[in-house]
Order: C-alpha cells, then structure tokens, then sequence
C-alpha cells in the first residue's frame, strides 16, 4: 500500500509541475506578444536616415546600413541630434560624448540587437 501511494504522490507532483510550467509558458507568450505589437512611438525625424531606430526614454539610438550610429535626445519636447559616428558607438561613446546615463545605454543596446523598434515603457 505504501508503494502505491508513493507512485500516486510521485504522479500528482508531475502533474503539478507540468501545469505550472504550462501555466507560466502561457502567459510568458501573451506578454512577449502583447509587448511585441505595441508600437506608439515613431522614429524621429532627426534620424530619418537610419534605418533601425530605438526610443527609449527620451532618447533615440540609429544605424544606419553602412554602419553609421547615431543618439538623438527630447529636450524641451524637440527631438536634437546629440552625437553621430559613422562607425559602431563604443560603450564609453555613449556614455562620454553621447551623454547617456548608463542604464538607459544598456537598454538602448539590448532592445537593437533584439530588433524591437519601439519605445518600451518600464513600469
């Protein structure tokens, strides 16, 4: 009798972790492709060359095809050509020259190499 209750304890904990983990795949689907579709920024004009533009927290990040980088920030509601490379912005450019807090750098950097052309908003 112990054997079967074990076996029947073993089976319930599968169970429960497979419908944990199928929970959790769910949702992490809907939020991923909630995320993906919500697009209410549009690239500035500043940075109507480049081709692949992020926005993120009152600052725009372009590439352009040939290589070329580019951050543009929102001042008094005006977008503003900050600093243009025609080469891939280092780390310490954004942060030197650039005058990008470090944070909004790192961000800027993932959400490029994702591909996600939107703003994203934190909460």
């Amino acid at each position: 009798m112990k054997r079967h209750q074990r076996r029947n304890l073993k089976k319930q904990a599968q169970t429960i972790l497979f419908c944990a983990v199928l929970i959790w795949a769910t949702f992490n689907a809907i939020a991923s492709g909630a995320a993906m579709a919500f697009q209410p920024a549009t690239a500035p004009s500043v940075l109507d060359g480049y081709e692949d533009v992020v926005v993120y927290n009152g600052y725009a990040y372009g590439t352009s095809a040939d290589g070329g980088e580019a951050i543009a920030s929102k001042a008094t509601g005006e977008w503003k050509l900050s600093c243009a490379f025609s080469h891939h912005l280092s780390n310490q450019e954004l942060l030197g020259p650039c005058g990008l807090p470090i944070g909004t750098a790192r961000h800027m950097k993932v959400l490029r190499k994702k591909g996600i052309n939107h703003e994203l908003f934190v909460s």
